[in-house]
């Protein structure tokens, strides 16, 4: 497994620290054996030049210059060179130097891969006694001690690397690495993930943080879940509660409708009963009574299934079948209130939703587009297609895609301006007392959002209103 970029990191430049801390001792060890060695060297020739000089004023005075010249070359030792020199061998020297040596009657310096020391003789002539030494082995001496350290300090920052990876590994690089994997598996949600960082140290106490943290969001996951479960079922118990209302508005337009056929079937079983009906006319009867039952039975079962309470189910349907459905259900009681439901049928348009839901909001809107038009009249429905953005509260990114719009539109009193915007306020409403809860927009509105749609209303007064419901195509 690949060792984490911070602990690469923070060893690379430990390691360049060291090696930076070792080439400055290095080069500060150089320089003070350079100028130790320096002044070792000046304080040998002040030794050998004290010692020359007795000898050389001895020889000067019990001989001659020549003499003292003479024996002065005969001393060599280990590449020393010793010279006498009169006034006319100070050319060699700078200013600088001489001003020393006639002040100090000595001085020293390097030069050309030498060092030159220079002292007066104390004889009666101006004269001067050089030493002229290699500095060379000096310095291979010195190199000998560079390459040395050179290897000593390589050797140093190898072992520093190689410690400083393992223990940056150990120390970082893998509690890094799994409170890298633990934020991953809390990204995608699973909080009961454990980052188990139980070091002693920074990244330990970061690991326990982190830990404490995914156990908060898994109680409060576990919180917000239940306050799901509880929301959808409050929800669920007022779309029924709703529902139940509208059934009960249905019921009585039903019951009207259902007088009829059982009329019939009460008059021809009477009939078939008590001889008056025999042979094909009993036979007869028989087809009628049947006829009429199941008539009765399926405008019972519709009703039924609509005040049935059950979880959302989505199907494919058409959304013209819904409509046709809602139309049939609410007939009589339009008829009742000399209103007319028109179906403008459109071609084929197919929708993934719960049926049950989608005809309780289409049989709201028209149960409030028929409260609206106190003198009858003509109450509409249409489906079209729709390419637009949603609004916000759908969906932020407000991406345009197709929707299918279920069109309810009436011809009463209409809305007015101030107040529209308040039409789906839960307990809002606009009817009169004992006509309405306030809820029925509500509950339409909380259905076509479960379904990722939403519902506009459209009104003028005096002119009648027009809910658009819009469902994802």
């Amino acid at each position: 497994m690949e060792i984490m970029k911070v602990a690469r990191t923070i060893t690379l430049r430990l390691g360049l620290v060291a090696l930076g801390v070792m080439a400055g001792l290095m080069a500060v060890l150089t320089f003070a054996e350079l100028s130790y060695l320096g002044e070792d060297m000046e304080n040998d020739h002040r030794s050998i030049i004290a010692v020359l000089d007795s000898t050389i004023v001895d020889m000067w005075t019990n001989h001659d210059r020549s003499e003292a010249t003479a024996m002065i070359g005969r001393l060599r030792r280990n590449g020393l060179l010793v010279a006498l020199h009169g006034p006319e061998g100070l050319s060699d020297l700078t200013a600088e130097q001489r001003e020393r040596l006639e002040r100090t009657g000595f001085t020293s310096f390097e030069k050309d891969g030498y060092r030159g020391s220079w002292a007066t003789v104390g004889v009666k002539e101006p004269t001067w006694v050089e030493l002229r030494e290699s500095i060379s082995a000096h310095y291979q001496w010195v190199k000998g001690l560079l390459a040395t350290g050179l290897i000593s300090a390589v050797a140093l920052l190898v072992m520093f690397l190689a410690i400083a990876l393992v223990t940056g590994r150990r120390l970082i690089g893998e509690p890094v690495e799994r409170l890298v994997a633990f934020a991953h598996r809390v990204g995608e949600g699973d909080f009961s993930a454990r980052s188990d960082v139980t070091s002693d140290n920074e990244l330990g106490e970061l690991g326990r943080q982190l830990d404490s943290m995914a156990h908060a969001l898994l109680v409060a996951r576990e919180g917000v879940r239940l306050q799901e479960e509880q929301r959808h079922a409050a929800e669920e118990r007022m779309h029924h509660a709703e529902r139940l209302t509208t059934v009960g508005k249905l019921a009585a337009g039903i019951a009207h409708e259902l007088g009829t056929p059982l009329s019939v079937v009460g008059t021809w079983g009477r009939m078939i009963a008590s001889g008056e009906a025999e042979n094909d006319e009993a036979r007869k009867g028989g087809r009628i009574v049947a006829d009429e039952a199941a008539a009765m039975t399926h405008i019972i079962r519709q009703l039924v299934d609509f005040a049935r309470r059950r979880s959302p189910q989505r199907a494919e349907v058409d959304v013209n079948t819904l409509i046709e459905t809602t139309v049939t259900l609410v007939g009589t009681l339009a008829s009742q209130r000399n209103l007319t439901l028109v179906h403008h049928r459109s071609d084929r348009c197919v929708v993934s939703v719960d049926a049950v839901q989608v005809q309780q909001v289409l049989t709201n809107l028209v149960m409030n587009g028929m409260q609206s038009m106190k003198g009858g009249g003509t109450i509409e429905l249409a489906v079209e297609r729709e390419e637009r953005p949603p609004p916000a509260d759908v969906d932020p990114d407000r991406a345009a895609r197709k929707w299918v719009v279920i069109h309810v539109r009436d011809h009463g009193m209409g809305i007015a301006p101030e107040i529209i915007h308040r039409v789906f306020e839960p307990f809002f409403t606009t009817k009169d007392v004992g006509e309405g809860s306030g809820l029925g927009l509500s509950v339409s509105w909380s259905m076509v959002s479960d379904h990722g749609g939403w519902i506009e209303a459209r009104s003028e007064l005096g002119a009648g209103s027009d809910f658009a419901v819009y469902l994802p195509g």
